[in-house]
């Protein structure tokens, strides 16, 4: 069962004469009474529970049956049912005998290579919000979409956090109690659910609905209509996708073909106009240097135009006229003067104010020229990611090759004590309130996760792929060195179909000076350098593909995504074939 501490398993050793007495709910609390906090590991006590409390009702069932006709136990293999709860007589009498909480349905899984146990015992649950429940790449309402599942389908569960439930045989986490949303429950226990639900049915692993099992024929049509436009799930991380053009061909312009409609669906979903996504028409020299060939941003001196207050300022006036209308880049080199976070946040500050708390790192093997890559372009940018404390990241960041990069961890949820230092205003500061606040006239609705906070160092890299919203990047600490790519240049950059999220990914990986031969597409692209230094803010527009590296040193930077203005965005995009107006 992987129980390796021996204060554990001497606790269940202590509570087991009671434990074989209890409901099954009780179980669980005094499993977690001992110490048990990894929900595999109370699965398996209770599964051992279960198998014992069966073999016993099996072995009285068969000997009372051979007593009854003369003969004693038979060999054989004998079925094994979960014993039912005693009832004292006196319940029985009054009527008030303890209700038993539906067991949970177990499922075993073979675990990943390296694991020590030879099986390991996973929780049956069942989606029962209709029309299905979607899975995220992290235990958030605004992460990523990994994919979905229809109401009735079942999942093997391997740990919980909070609301939300850490799928065992794929990537991904699903929110299991959606009352915080106004949705109510979203997934329930596969034993508890199982009466109230289509009978399982369709594709293996439990799909229920498929062909009958309680699925109208126009419920079954929506489900076809909306796999074909979205895939369902993202495929298993070991399983590369990244196909050599020179090998497979075919492979490649498959998935490119998925991904430019995958980009175009994103531009219009961001209502991004039709005349930004196409080259100006001075021609791609306008905005980029000659085909493979890097040139620098546009860079604008942000002390020149004074202090910063409100989207009428005139720095504000300046970015929003002069780069936002026309969806152009500019590092806005200074802004940050007198920015608290520029000055506050030392290491010791961030250690005394925040270093307890648990923040969502991510994990990267693979190392891309002296840093490391986090995101695999051959594997769907499948990483693996865990918790740890703040002051823990902080020390493997000083290590010489850190291991660990917080990307896209929200302040507000996760460090929320570092929000007054974003929003105070410092005489001398730049941008009066803050970026957000200086600049957001220049955009539409903010973003519910802003703030989004990046901490790496180490030269870690972002792979290649771009965002459907505006994008403000105010570096605190350290450096940020991005190649940048127009939206006119995405038949070039080989964009990836396959994996189900809003940001679409390329194929190619910009760390790879193999990848030159095997994506020759790539020399025809128009690419743009910008140094972000600490104190400059980076203007990303919507729609730009850009690949990230952070400095050798410690860096940080906070980044306000913003829906596009209402006078730039186009009411008339097609959005599935239709034209809103």
């Amino acid at each position: 069962m992987g129980i390796t501490k021996m204060g554990h398993r001497c606790g269940v050793m202590a509570a087991w004469p009671e434990l074989r007495a209890s409901s099954r709910s009780e179980r669980l609390e005094r499993l977690k009474a001992v110490g048990l906090s990894k929900l595999g590991h109370r699965l398996g006590v209770l599964n051992l529970l279960d198998e014992l409390n069966g073999a016993e009702t099996c072995t009285r069932a068969t000997a009372e049956a051979g007593a009854a006709s003369g003969s004693g136990p038979t060999g054989g293999a004998a079925a094994v049912a979960t014993a039912a709860p005693a009832v004292d007589a006196e319940d029985a009498a009054s009527g008030s005998a303890p209700v038993e909480e539906p067991p949970r349905a177990l499922v075993r899984a073979e675990p990943a290579a390296g694991a020590e146990d030879g099986w390991l015992l996973h929780e049956e649950w069942v989606v029962v919000h209709s029309p299905l429940v979607f899975v995220r790449e992290e235990p958030e309402d605004e992460s990523r979409k990994l994919g979905y599942k229809w109401r009735g389908e079942r999942v093997a569960v391997s740990g919980e956090r909070g609301p939300w439930l850490k799928l065992a045989l794929e990537e991904g986490w699903m929110l299991r109690d959606g009352s915080a949303l106004g949705l109510g429950c979203l997934l329930e226990p596969a034993a508890r659910a199982s009466k109230a639900l289509p009978a399982p049915g369709g594709e293996a692993g439990g799909a229920a609905g498929g062909q009958g099992g309680g699925v109208t024929v126009g419920e079954l049509l929506l489900r076809q209509v909306f796999e074909k436009k979205f895939p369902k799930r993202t495929p298993r991380p070991e399983a590369r996708l990244r196909s050599d053009p020179r090998t497979d061909p075919e492979g490649v312009e498959a998935s490119v073909r998925a991904g430019i409609e995958k980009t175009q669906e994103g531009y219009n979903a961001a209502k991004l106009p039709h005349r930004l996504r196409a080259w100006p028409p001075a021609g791609p020299l306008s905005v980029a240097g000659a085909a493979g060939v890097p040139v620098n941003v546009d860079e604008m001196d942000a002390s020149a135009f004074g202090g910063s207050a409100g989207g009428s300022s005139p720095l504000a006036a300046a970015l929003g006229e002069r780069w936002v209308a026309q969806n152009r880049p500019v590092i806005l080199r200074g802004a940050l003067r007198g920015w608290p976070p520029l000055q506050r946040w030392s290491d010791l500050y961030l250690r005394s104010a925040v270093g307890g708390k648990a923040v969502p790192v991510r994990h990267s093997p693979q190392e891309c020229e002296g840093g490391r890559l986090f995101g695999d372009p051959g594997r769907m940018q499948a990483y693996e990611s865990s918790e740890v404390p703040l002051s823990e990241l902080l020390d493997e960041l000083s290590a010489p090759h850190p291991r660990y990069y917080a990307a896209r961890l929200q302040l507000r949820r996760s460090l929320p004590e570092l929000l007054a230092d974003l929003d105070e205003t410092h005489p001398a500061a730049a941008l009066e309130g803050g970026p957000a606040a200086a600049l957001g006239g220049c955009f539409g609705d903010p973003q519910a996760v802003n703030p989004v906070c990046y901490l790496g160092a180490g030269r870690q890299a972002t792979p290649m792929h771009f965002d459907p919203s505006e994008n403000l990047l105010c570096v605190v600490q350290g450096a940020k060195e991005l190649t940048l790519f127009h939206p006119a240049d995405t038949p070039h950059l080989y964009p990836a179909g396959e994996r189900n999220s809003a940001a679409v990914y390329s194929l190619a990986n910009l760390c790879d000076p193999a990848d030159a031969d095997r994506f020759p597409a790539l020399a025809e692209a128009r690419p743009l350098r910008a140094l972000v230094r600490e104190g400059d803010v980076l203007y990303l527009p919507c729609g730009w593909w850009h690949a990230v590296r952070g400095s050798e040193g410690r860096n940080l930077s906070v980044n306000y995504w913003f829906a596009l203005h209402e006078s730039k965005a186009d009411a008339r995009v097609e959005v599935d074939g239709i034209v809103a107006r």
